[in-house]
């Protein structure tokens, strides 16, 4: 990978709690699988929350391919 493309791909991966948001860039995490199961309710709930309703759908879909109920529960702590 040239250098631009993996500083590229270090920046989204360190700001993926940030950069979310842009349908292309969550496009692009989820294809690279850079949202942990414990973190992906997380992601689920503000989509709901900002009424983003395609970015849910994402998510969701994301969830369903990737991770058991069981995974996602454990990342999931009070």
């Amino acid at each position: 990978m040239p250098e631009a493309a993996a500083s590229y791909v270090k920046y989204i991966r360190s700001q993926r709690k940030k950069l979310w948001m842009y349908p292309d860039i969550l496009r692009f995490m989820l294809e690279e699988k850079y949202i942990p199961a414990g973190e992906i309710s997380d992601f689920v709930d503000e989509a709901a929350r900002q009424q983003k309703t395609e970015l849910a759908a994402m998510l969701l879909e994301y969830r369903k391919k990737n991770f058991s109920q069981e995974e996602v529960d454990k990342g999931f702590k009070l």
